[in-house]
């Protein structure tokens, strides 16, 4: 693996009653975006409280995570989540460094 891989850990909050639109609209991305260049791993996750939405994403370095944010399926779902958020989503990137 390479040092240049790069670990984003995205916390999203929804106002409750868009919590299943917002699942869903995540769900919808994951094949695209876990077919695009450069994305290793992609995944979903629900906090086990049924509040928070999780994605665990490793890309091969920050250019391919740049590329994702220009991706139309990853644009049209952020559009629809900036209404639907309690909160902004809580972003943390990591590295094996």
């Amino acid at each position: 693996m390479s040092n240049d891989h790069l670990f984003v850990m995205a916390k999203i909050t929804p106002h409750i009653e868009y919590f299943e639109c917002a699942k869903n609209e995540l769900f919808g991305m994951l094949s695209a975006t876990r077919d695009e260049v450069g994305c290793i791993q992609f995944e979903l996750h629900v906090s086990e409280c049924g509040r928070y939405i999780y994605l665990y994403e490793e890309w091969v370095n920050q250019k391919a995570l740049e590329n994702h944010h220009q991706e139309k399926h990853t644009q049209a779902v952020a559009n629809k989540l900036k209404d639907w958020l309690a909160v902004p989503t809580q972003v943390s990137r990591m590295s094996k460094r």
